[in-house]
Order: structure tokens, then sequence, then C-alpha cells
């Protein structure tokens, strides 16, 4: 089984696990937060790193 471990404000949180790496995508697709999947070499299972939302710009209108 292939772990998947989130990046919550500095401590590791086990999420989810899923049966294959194509899983993965679509379980963190219904997630409103945006991820990075960084996959480790020669280990079974990969760290997700939240990112930072992208900030939008308000527009005042004159």
């Amino acid at each position: 089984m292939l772990k998947v471990f989130a990046d919550r404000g500095g401590t590791f949180t086990d999420i989810v696990a899923v049966t294959d790496a194509r899983a993965i995508p679509d379980r963190l697709s219904s997630n409103t937060e945006r991820f990075l999947i960084t996959p480790l070499p020669k280990e079974p299972w990969v760290i997700v790193y939240k990112l930072p939302h992208k900030i939008k710009n308000n527009i005042k209108m004159l």
C-alpha cells in the first residue's frame, strides 16, 4: 500500500492511503487546497506538500 503524507503547518499527517500511485491525483483533486506530490527514490511512499493559495488582487472600480 502506498502511504501519502501531507505537510500541515510543519507536521506530517497521514491524509490518505491508496493502493496505487494513480489514485493519488484522484483523491487530492477533490480537495480545495493545492498540493505538490514528491516521490522519494527507493521508497514506497510519497510526500504531499500543501501549497499556498494564490492571493487574488482586489481591484476597485473607479
